[in-house]
């Protein structure tokens, strides 16, 4: 019987960094919550060691993408984004993701917080592809992230690098690791990054995609006997500045102007911006946990106790991304614009606290029957807020304000006109003031697992698994409060239109107003909303693996995946669960007397209850709904090999189709779409053929939809594939050389779930390149490199903003309604444009110390 203790385990992994990469016989991995040759592991896991993460320099989570084909990246926000494996996942900030993010065993409740992390000192990174409920549970319905820093060392070493770059980018790292004593060990790591930024604000002269960062781990270790005690805390301090946001396209004639006028065309190769409200963002995260392995003859009993809490700073985000306050304050302006915006500035805020608590039981590896079990968790909480300051033109009617003029600011009562319209009967007002909407979730999280797999025959193991989960969660949300409101007579009203304002503000109905007069409006404190929502689950997993010989495993599993239900906040009710079957078989192999590794898997899954991402115009805001059924579906294999002494091959490819397949309800039409009938014949439930219908309502005020059952998942592609090569060779007795190279491919993506063509971005692939050369010792390297060496521009996001907040599908300019024939919405899209979608030069210098040569 085969035995891995705790003490022997963490030895293993401290003496495992040794900068070199790993052959397919001896990659280690905990993708089964033990230490296990990822050759006999029934997953589908991407790895990726600390040698590849320098080579592509993957500095946070977001680069994963670049060298894990099957793993995408989206944002649609201004602090954060989502991950997706085969396709499918979803965007922090409303729900819970579907790709769980765990460092070092802890779970992050908050993946937004995941986004910030600096990727130093990692000594892997595991991408679990599929459900992996049963061990991880919680936001696993798509796959898990795992990654593992590095523990003390028995002897003193330490590391100290530099990095200049183009874009004005300068880190430096350090680290500091040895012995305090026989049985203590310590290990400090430290970042500090900064990042002038890479487009050019027209308006203000200074460069948009910037940032500063601090980040620090600590870890202090203690073995003695059967024991193992690790105590970790980190802490990270990041700014962002100036959102990477640029006008793709636009087809509202007053904004191209508008931009024009600072040297700004929209367009898909357009690098530069035009607004004039500082954007920024920030968050102070940070954390403890303390792990605990001990021997319990051949078993290990695991405790892992953790504490987390984010800070976001205050940050501003230019609402309207445009420069209109630079323009004089006239009814002109504001009539150009569709009853929008004079000028908007939007601030978020934002607190998550999370304490979890796991224990865990391992059995010895090599016998009959192994199988790992625990009890885990969870209690999290989070606190939002929103703040709106906005100015907008809007030409009032006596009809409009027969209720006096409540909080007219950003819900533009739906019966008034813009000033667009001229009419004797309105006055044309600019409504300024501020709302503020607040969130307060709390969710508790409680679950028991276990997973076994029995040997029936010599080389056949039976696999099995369950997970019973119990949350209760709470919300309080206030919504609709308002402050600071004013409004400014553009012209002098009618008297309807001065009657029902001074009713409304309690005063005699004919007193005087005449352009210039401000109204004050009072204080709205909005209202309080309470939403309750428990649930219980079981999940679980199954299947056979088939070890024909230590080079050789063959596999095949179901396992049935969930993720708990999220707050939509529109409604103040909460989603359903989405829940998954998930159907996997590979193959993982050793070849050519070990030299090559190959696996291969292939995928079937299904997705009820799917959580998706959906803009809501009234808030202003992308919501949670649950959007129906979808499905995804493909292969991935992957290669490396090492064909001669000190070159490594590694080639990976990845075909995933993730569609929907039952929407619940007619989706969002995307502006422009033809529309295939009148108001006199609704209908409720469209066909699949590309066009929008009115489903409903009236002519006045009709309700659009329509069928997406077939259509693509956002941020989703098809096609994606890596290949990459690294050879290392000695100049003379003393020095070597390296030259390492990564080209990675992904075919086309659409960003909405309307299947909005605008929102597609092409196919594109980046090669990256980088030359290194020092003694052969590794005390020192310098390595010049080249990220997007051909310059190949790509966004990561599109989206769409319209014109006017009021309706998106009925801004019409100068147009009462839309017409039967077509959406006459003006299209205006804007795209993020990651740092990695421009080439960038740069030099990296390493220097080592103490430890082993």
């Amino acid at each position: 019987m085969g035995t891995a203790t705790a003490s022997h385990a963490a030895e293993a992994s401290a003496e495992a960094d040794n900068q070199q990469p790993q052959t397919g016989q001896d990659i280690v991995v905990t993708a089964q919550r033990r230490e296990e040759r990822l050759l006999e592991v029934p997953v589908s896991v991407g790895v990726i060691n600390e040698v590849q993460l320098q080579q592509s320099r993957v500095q946070e989570v977001s680069d994963l993408v670049a060298v894990t084909p099957g793993l995408s990246f989206s944002s649609t926000t201004v602090r954060g984004g989502g991950f997706r494996i085969r396709g499918v996942g979803s965007t922090a900030g409303n729900g819970e993701p579907s790709v769980s993010y765990v460092v070092d065993g802890v779970v992050f409740a908050d993946q937004s917080v995941a986004l910030d992390q600096n990727l130093f000192d990692t000594q892997r990174i595991e991408v679990l592809r599929g459900p992996q409920g049963t061990l991880f549970g919680k936001n696993a319905s798509s796959g898990v992230i795992s990654i593992t820093t590095k523990n003390p060392t028995k002897e003193l070493e330490g590391q100290v690098e530099g990095t200049l770059a183009e874009f004005g980018e300068r880190e430096v790292r350090a680290v500091l690791s040895g012995p305090l004593g026989d049985e203590l060990g310590f290990r400090i790591a430290g970042t500090h990054r900064s990042l002038d930024g890479y487009l050019l604000n027209r308006v203000t002269g200074k460069k948009s995609g910037g940032l500063n960062q601090d980040s620090i781990r600590g870890k202090l270790r203690w073995q003695h006997g059967a024991g193992t005690i690790t105590l970790s805390a980190d802490y990270n301090d990041r700014e962002d500045f100036g959102l990477p946001f640029t006008e793709r396209a636009s087809t509202d004639p007053n904004r191209i102007a508008l931009l024009a006028g600072f040297g700004v065309t929209p367009s898909p190769t357009n690098t530069d911006q035009a607004y004039d409200v500082p954007t920024f963002s920030g968050r102070k995260s940070g954390g403890v946990s303390l792990s605990a392995d001990l021997d319990i003859g051949n078993h290990v009993l695991t405790s892992i106790t953790a504490w987390r809490l984010s800070n976001n700073t205050p940050d501003s985000l230019d609402a309207d991304g445009l420069p209109v306050s630079r323009q004089p304050g006239s009814p002109t302006l504001a009539n150009s614009y569709n009853e929008l915006l004079v000028e908007a500035q939007r601030s978020d805020i934002g607190r998550n606290e999370q304490m979890s608590q796991e224990l865990r039981i391992t059995s010895p590896r090599g016998g009959t029957l192994e199988y790992v079990g625990g009890l885990y968790g969870m209690w999290s909480k989070d606190t939002t807020g929103t703040f709106r300051t906005a100015s907008q033109c809007i030409a009032y009617s006596a009809a409009t304000l027969t209720s006096g003029p409540a909080s007219p600011l950003i819900q533009v009562p739906s019966t008034s006109a813009n000033c667009d319209h001229p009419d004797a009967t309105r006055a044309e007002i600019l409504s300024r003031g501020t709302t503020n909407d607040g969130n307060t979730s709390s969710t508790t999280s409680l679950a028991a697992y276990g997973q076994f797999s029995l040997r029936v025959l010599e080389t056949v193991k039976l696999l099995g698994g369950l997970r019973y989960t119990s949350e209760e969660r709470s919300n309080q949300a206030v919504q609709g409060s308002a402050f600071n409101q004013s409004l400014t007579f553009l012209s002098t009203p009618p008297a309807g239109v001065r009657n029902a304002f001074n009713t409304g503000a309690g005063l005699p109905p004919t007193t005087p107003i005449v352009a210039g007069t401000v109204l004050t409006l009072p204080d709205n404190p909005g209202s309080i909303r309470l939403a309750e929502r428990s649930d219980r689950n079981l999940s679980g997993r199954a299947g056979v693996q088939f070890q024909p010989s230590t080079n050789l495993d063959i596999y095949a599993t179901y396992a049935r995946g969930y993720k708990g239900p999220a707050l939509n906040i529109g409604t103040g009710v909460y989603t359903d669960p989405e829940k998954s079957n998930a159907y996997e078989a590979g193959i993982k192999a050793l070849l050519a007397d070990r030299k090559i590794t190959a696996n291969l898997a292939v995928f079937l899954t299904d997705y009820s209850g799917f959580q998706a991402n959906s803009f809501d115009t009234t808030l202003s805001r992308y919501v949670i709904v649950n959007a129906g059924n979808v499905r995804t579906k493909g292969f991935e294999a992957d290669f490396t090999a090492q064909p001669i002494e000190g070159l490594d091959l590694n080639a990976s490819v990845t075909y995933a189709k993730a569609r929907v397949t039952d929407f619940r309800s007619a989706a969002q039409c995307y502006p422009g779409q033809p529309i295939a009938n009148t108001a006199a014949a609704l209908v409720p439930n469209p066909p699949r053929d590309g066009s929008c219908y009115i489903i409903g309502g009236t002519a006045a005020s009709p309700i659009y939809g329509q069928n997406v059952n077939g259509g693509r998942l956002p941020g989703s592609t098809d096609w994606k594939f890596n290949v990459g090569a690294r050879y290392a060779h000695p100049i003379g007795q003393d020095y070597f050389g390296l030259i390492g190279m990564n080209y990675t491919w992904q075919s086309d993506a659409l960003f909405d779930l309307s299947q909005d063509p605008n929102t597609r971005q092409k196919g594109y692939g980046t090669f990256d390149l980088n030359v290194g050369f020092g003694p052969q010792s590794r005390r020192w390297t310098i390595t010049a490199f080249a990220r997007n060496l051909f310059d190949k521009q790509f966004a990561s996001t599109i989206l769409y903003t319209p014109t006017s907040q009021v309706n998106v599908l009925n801004n019409a300019p100068s147009s009462a309604t839309v017409p039967a024939t077509a959406n006459a919405s003006p299209g205006n899209y804007v795209q993020l444009l990651p740092r990695n979608a421009f080439r960038q030069f740069g030099v990296t210098v390493r220097l080592k110390f103490g430890g082993k040569d």
